[in-house]
């Protein structure tokens, strides 16, 4: 059969219609959200503070979809209107590693979320979780994956590198970049009204997932008894593996671990802990 290339466009637009109709209401089949209705959840955070194991525990546990609200801006990231409009609806989950803005929580005020969580984790342990992922990534996409995903441009042999060497590039250019990403949103959280903004960390985190989770969601006013929280497996594809108990330094140079806790202010290490 033949197919003129308009009508072989208008196909694809009826599929499109289609398939967009298919999935909601397979989703609403899918994520029925305990037979009620939940506020719009969204988490800013930290790369490698263990997100992903977070946004799953909070879908598993409400059973509600996951859901991007991420876009690119023309200056940087931000959220798109059309993703917010949707998210805005509720029984949704979004994680994002947005940086803060206050027009992007003017937004979110706008259209009518007035909660978020904050999460971040000690820069000075995520570093050697997010080379380890650079090194994944590496293996997966080659070098162009590598630089996107580091957002700067990389050495020529940086593939080459042992880890040790791998890892003091990343202490002296990516670890900069997420104490100024932390810096920058608890300055936010200070200096608005817009938005509450819960502040929590990979470390409380870890220190118990479920009392973690249900605290997020009396955050957003869901009060559930810890026996209803669904966690995930602790292993969520090559690069999301939280282990409560895993020693990231260990088998490293204590002079890369004392290069990378002096990058971090003092400031932040002792408003959170972090040795």
């Amino acid at each position: 059969m033949f197919l003129s290339p308009r009508r072989a466009r208008k196909l694809i637009d009826q599929v499109d219609r289609l398939s967009a109709r298919a999935h909601s209401l397979l989703e609403r089949r899918a994520y029925p959200g305990r037979g009620t209705h939940f506020p719009p959840i969204i988490i800013f955070a930290q790369p490698k503070s263990a997100s992903v194991f977070i946004h799953r525990a909070i879908r598993r546990t409400l059973q509600v979809p996951f859901y991007r609200v991420g876009v690119g801006g023309i200056h940087h990231s931000s959220i798109g209107y059309s993703q917010l409009a949707h998210f805005s609806k509720g029984n949704v989950v979004s994680r994002e590693h947005l940086p803060g803005s206050p027009f992007m929580l003017q937004a979110l005020a706008a259209a009518g979320i007035g909660k978020a969580v904050l999460h971040v984790r000690n820069p000075s342990d995520s570093v050697v979780s997010w080379t380890r992922m650079v090194d994944r990534t590496l293996e997966t996409r080659g070098m162009a994956g590598a630089a996107l995903l580091c957002e700067r441009v990389l050495p020529a042999d940086y593939p080459q590198w042992s880890f040790p060497d791998k890892l003091r590039w990343q202490i002296a250019n990516y670890l900069p970049l997420q104490v100024a990403w932390i810096e920058n949103w608890l300055q936010l959280a200070d200096s608005q009204q817009d938005v509450n903004l819960l502040v929590t960390t990979y470390e409380e985190f870890a220190a118990d997932p479920r009392a973690y989770v249900a605290r997020v969601l009396e955050h957003f006013d869901i009060h559930l008894p810890a026996s209803e929280i669904s966690l995930p497996s602790a292993e969520i594809g090559r690069s999301n593996i939280f282990s409560a108990d895993g020693n990231k330094w260990a088998g490293l140079d204590s002079e890369l671990h004392d290069m990378a806790r002096d990058r971090v202010p003092e400031s932040l290490r002792a408003g959170f802990g972090w040795g």
